[in-house]
């Protein structure tokens, strides 16, 4: 189907309408045909986007009923009747005059007209096809210059700062390690503290035993807690720097964006 087409049958379905609101309804869909065929879209695309017109009819009389309360009704047109001839000087039987009949076209010709309609819209689409090609060689090109900028941008500022942003991320990820260790070894000595201390409270001491395993017991649960909270963090870390990451990798490849 053809913008043509799809316009004549949209307008044949809208009739019910007022005038002007079909003159704005088909202006409306007319400059949006041209701002999609400006982007470098075929007219079968953009027509497959819109829709059968059928379809795109009964939505807009919806809504106008939906928002006016009541359609227009239809109006049949009422053809005057033909003016009296005056009757001849002459006393003459009136002439039968035959009504015109338009010729109607073969189909041959209607085969004409659509293969016609075709070559039009063929160069209309061949026309739009060139720009929308000259464009994106030129998108391409500037995308690939901003690229190689930003690149040198980064190199200059890792130069500048002696790479502190690797170095401010290796140190936390350090003090993170250090953290974890220090918290398993806080729960595995506190372990071993609460084993050697029951000996110690059966063979000698009661109380020093006794004491002996409440601090064990506090230091293996203060190396727990110390642990998991280590964990949470190196989650957290983990998607901080994967983002992170993952930004600059996109700010430095320079990364289109889609509409």
């Amino acid at each position: 189907m053809t913008k043509y087409e799809w316009e004549t049958e949209l307008k044949k379905n809208i009739h019910r309408l007022p005038p002007d609101e079909i003159k704005r309804v088909m202006e409306y869909y007319g400059e949006l045909f041209d701002d999609y065929a400006e982007r470098g879209k075929r007219e079968t695309e953009i027509i497959g986007e819109f829709g059968n017109p059928v379809d795109v009819a009964d939505k807009i009389l919806s809504e106008y009923e939906s928002e006016n309360g009541e359609l227009p009704k239809e109006t049949i047109e009422t053809v005057a009747p033909p003016p009296i001839a005056k009757k001849p000087t002459v006393e003459e039987p009136p002439k039968k005059i035959s009504p015109t009949v338009e010729p109607k076209q073969t189909d041959a010709e209607i085969s004409k007209i659509a293969v016609e309609r075709e070559e039009l819209s063929a160069n209309a689409e061949s026309k739009n096809e060139t720009p929308s090609a000259n464009a994106q060689q030129l998108s391409d090109s500037e995308h690939s210059e901003k690229r190689s900028m930003r690149a040198v941008l980064f190199v200059l500022l890792n130069i500048a700062t002696g790479g502190a942003f690797f170095i401010v991320a290796g140190v936390i990820w350090i003090l993170l390690g250090a953290l974890a260790v220090s918290g398993a070894a806080m729960a595995l000595g506190g372990v071993y503290v609460v084993i050697t201390s029951i000996g110690v409270a059966v063979t000698s001491s009661v109380g020093s035993g006794i004491a002996q395993i409440g601090m064990g017991l506090a230091s293996s649960g203060l190396g727990a807690a110390l642990t998991i909270a280590v964990i949470a963090l190196i989650k957290l870390c983990v998607r901080a720097t994967k983002k992170m990451y993952a930004g600059l990798r996109d700010w430095l490849t320079a990364k289109k964006e889609t509409v």
